[in-house]
């Protein structure tokens, strides 16, 4: 059976934490830190469109859709089956 790893959606939460972080300090303290806000978003992009995908037919989900899919039973708004995380 086809799943999306748990890890993944952790580590973007984590991701987009971080980007957030640095977005922050890049508007409040000094402007160096929105290159690293960039390079986050960046590698949030690359890692989502990688990995956060329907295991059936590859159509994208976002990372409320699949947090949600933890604990709950959830269907692909492109195929409609059922997408575990595990």
């Amino acid at each position: 059976m086809y799943y999306i790893k748990k890890k993944d959606v952790i580590l973007l939460w984590i991701i987009s934490g971080v980007f957030l972080l640095f977005l922050n300090l890049g508007i409040l303290v000094r402007r160096f830190f929105l290159i690293i806000a960039m390079a986050t978003y960046v590698l949030y992009l690359y890692i989502s469109n990688k990995r956060l995908k329907c295991p059936y037919c590859g159509g994208k989900e976002n990372l409320d859709r699949i947090t949600f899919a933890i604990n709950h039973l959830y269907h692909c708004r492109h195929c409609g089956k059922t997408i575990e995380v595990k």
